[in-house]
């Protein structure tokens, strides 16, 4: 089989870059080899388990499990990580609200972000004292462990025994 240079492609002559590295694979297998290491370095940075901790004070407490928190970057919307309470027009959402409200509002506490959600809030473990609120809330059956998006060890210390 004839080989066709790059001239008799493109009309012009390889680049200079090309011409040094000629053995380029062109088969995809470059692509793969450049996705694998983007791969293990992004597992090495641990992208996912890498937190932020911050300071502040409750402001306001939306429902059972959302708060609003100033901290020295703004007001942070927080939904707490790894539980659901009860929607507004659901049994015991009023006093799991009320319990938070006595609990945390015009509070210092720290917030440990884990991520953001759809709705741009911080999906974060807060605390009070030392005390993750988010497992005292369902220790107070104001809420239950949403297994289903709560994959740290912590969250399983929570679940009622």
């Amino acid at each position: 089989m004839k080989k066709i240079s790059h001239r008799q492609i493109c009309g012009t002559p390889r680049p200079l870059l090309l011409s040094m590295y000629a053995k380029i694979p062109t088969d995809g297998s470059l692509f793969f080899l450049l996705t694998l290491l983007l791969l293990l370095f992004a597992s090495a940075y641990d992208v996912q388990g890498a937190s932020h901790r911050t300071n502040g004070r409750v402001i306001r407490v939306i429902d059972g499990d959302s708060l609003q928190i100033a901290t020295d970057e703004g007001v942070l919307e927080v939904r707490l990580y790894g539980i659901d309470a009860p929607e507004y027009d659901q049994w015991r959402a009023k006093a799991g609200k009320r319990w938070l409200r006595g609990y945390l509002l015009k509070r210092e506490v720290e917030v440990e972000k884990i991520s953001t959600d759809q709705y741009n809030r911080q999906l974060a473990i807060v605390y009070r004292g030392g005390e993750a609120i988010n497992g005292a809330a369902v220790r107070k059956g104001y809420a239950w462990v949403y297994s289903r998006y709560c994959h740290r060890e912590i969250c399983r210390s929570w679940k009622k025994k």
